[in-house]
């Protein structure tokens, strides 16, 4: 899909006061981090179970949530 074609849906995501600080200090763009990062981590987790990113299931009760490393509580 061309990044004209792309449709984009606004979400709320919780990070630590201290990371966002630092983020917003250095002049990090938040949305292109997070799809960066998402895109690499369902690229990841396709190649370990020898799917592609269209099959996989990213069900929250079948895979860890990609924040919960970053979790506290």
């Amino acid at each position: 899909m061309s990044p004209t074609q792309r449709t984009t849906q606004r979400v709320t995501v919780t990070i630590e006061q201290r990371l966002l600080k630092r983020a917003r200090e250095a002049g990090i763009n938040f949305s292109a981090t997070l799809t960066t990062a998402l895109e690499t981590e369902l690229r990841r987790r396709a190649s370990l179970q020898g799917g592609t990113e269209e099959n996989m299931d990213v069900n929250h009760d079948q895979h860890n949530d990609f924040s919960d490393q970053f979790r506290s509580f």
